[in-house]
């Protein structure tokens, strides 16, 4: 529409321009030779109207000029929005920093018209400036031997993180004393910082080695902008390799841990059972310390093992015979609370479970049971007095099964990391009585993940917990409901749900 009017103003600037023009002398004559010779060649009315419509004429068109201007910043404007629109877009397309790079330089060559881009940033150790990618407007890779840039200009916008843009480096006062501009012979160009709160972490410098003037304060400004933009992009994509190099190191410490373990723990324990034969009575309560103490390390070494085993090939691990069994979800749930009744009882906590309505006889995946345990058994270890509530119920084409706690809650600020792996909140590091790696909560959302569910927690710090699991269903073939299982597990590499 904006385009639309644009055109059309265009066109009545033209006609009245041109009507002036014509005018102009027909009124001189009619001055020179006065009001009756005007009156044998026109009707002195027609000559009235003349001179209104002139004068009318000349107060239009400057109006229509300014709002032609104002018309065309607010084009301008437009434009500049829908680039940056469009290059957002782009740019937070990915998390793969090599991509990111690429398309951002390509898009700044695209915006500026620019002959060459260069993306430096900063390395993080040194605090040097380095190339990350050069491109050419055909959006070919250049050759090492073509970068050559201004380091004038370069460490000028670096060091100050103020914009530069010069018509002709070559003359620029203020890149007198730069020798890589005379030995390059530049002449266009525009150079911006790459800021992330207000710390520079590169530049994006573009120019024109043959035309003089290239680039226009309007080019600046929408580099300027789209810097700001890239600027965070490039950070989260460093970000996200730095957590994808961490997560690879933690999984290869679990592996390399549980494997140099597994077989001293296992002679410990033999050796034990023989010792349980021979121990006198006086040393007895010393053994069974002992033992208790090499059965725990056996089971966080089992636990180390089995997550290393599901990360390495989650998609047989999660489908094997077993865990695909279906079975009635009263006997499941009945299954999962079993083995925490006794703690619970010991600590006088009241554990109920309860099914709601017509999913008394749901079918469900026995694998369901690794994520429950997990789920119990941090409600059990947290909870000092209440009650325990395990409820399932239909909610749609979801089943909806949750654990609910009286315990000690979590801290609103932990929420977002309590599904990650080796993660231990503060106050359950706190309490010197319970023993853990951090390893449940995540082995619970990779196997409801893998069986196309999802899983959440919602929390009270010093009230209590809720986790529910969502698991979808489908029309049993007698009637009634089941649980769709995935023909392809979900992977569950991704955040927590």
């Amino acid at each position: 529409m904006v385009q639309s009017l644009l055109q059309q103003m265009q066109d009545i600037e033209g006609e009245l321009t041109g009507f002036i023009d014509r005018l102009e002398p027909f009124l001189e004559q009619v001055n020179k030779k006065g009001r009756s010779a005007a009156r044998e060649q026109r009707p002195e009315d027609l000559v009235d109207e003349l001179r209104v419509a002139y004068h009318f004429t000349t107060r239009l068109l400057p109006l229509l000029r300014a709002a032609y201007g104002d018309f065309s910043e607010m084009n301008r404007e437009r434009k500049q929005l829908l680039t940056l629109f469009e290059v957002s877009q782009l740019i937070n397309s990915t998390l793969q920093l090599a991509d990111l790079l690429e398309i951002v330089m390509d898009r700044t060559i695209a915006v500026t018209g620019a002959e060459r881009g260069f993306l430096m940033l900063r390395d993080e150790a040194s605090g040097q400036l380095h190339f990350a990618v050069a491109r050419n407007m055909r959006r070919q890779d250049l050759e090492e031997e073509s970068f050559q840039v201004s380091w004038s200009v370069v460490n000028r916008v670096a060091e100050a993180t103020e914009p530069v843009l010069t018509d002709n480096a070559s003359e620029d006062p203020r890149f007198a004393d730069s020798v890589s501009i005379a030995t390059y012979v530049l002449r266009s160009i525009l150079c911006v910082p790459l800021l992330v709160k207000n710390r520079c972490i590169g530049v994006l410098y573009v120019d024109n080695r043959v035309r003089i003037g290239h680039f226009t304060p309007d080019d600046l400004d929408l580099l300027t902008a789209f810097a700001n933009q890239a600027a965070v992009a490039i950070e989260n994509a460093r970000l996200f390799e730095h957590i994808v190099v961490l997560d690879r190191l933690k999984g290869d410490f679990l592996e390399s841990v549980s494997h140099e373990l597994r077989s001293p723990l296992t002679s410990l324990n033999a050796g034990l059972e023989l010792l349980a034969q021979v121990v006198s009575e006086d040393d007895h309560s010393l053994w069974e310390l002992v033992n208790e103490s090499g059965q725990r390390l056996t089971r966080i070494v089992q636990r180390l093992t089995r997550f290393s085993e599901i990360e390495e090939d989650g998609r047989t691990w999660i489908g094997t015979e077993d865990l695909a069994e279906m079975v009635p979800l009263r006997e499941l749930l009945a299954e999962a609370i079993e083995p925490h009744r006794a703690k619970s009882e010991e600590k006088k906590l009241v554990l109920n479970l309860v099914i709601e309505g017509e999913i008394v006889s749901l079918q469900a995946p026995r694998g369901l049971l690794r994520a429950l345990n997990e789920v119990l058994t941090n409600a059990v270890a947290y909870t000092e007095k209440g009650v325990i509530f395990v409820t399932a119920r239909r909610s749609g084409n979801e089943v909806l099964i949750s654990v609910a706690d009286t315990g000690i809650g979590i801290p609103s600020d932990e929420m977002p990391y309590i599904f990650d792996k080796l993660f231990r909140g503060r106050k359950v590091r706190a309490l010197a009585k319970t023993q853990g790696l951090g390893l449940g909560l995540s082995v619970a959302r990779w196997t409801i993940l893998s069986l196309g569910g999802r899983i959440w927690a919602e929390s009270v710090e010093g009230k209590g917990s809720v986790f529910t699991v969502a698991l979808p269903l489908q029309q049993a073939e007698g009637g009634g409901w089941q649980v769709r299982i995935p023909e392809q597990p979900r992977e569950a590499a991704g955040g927590a749900m």
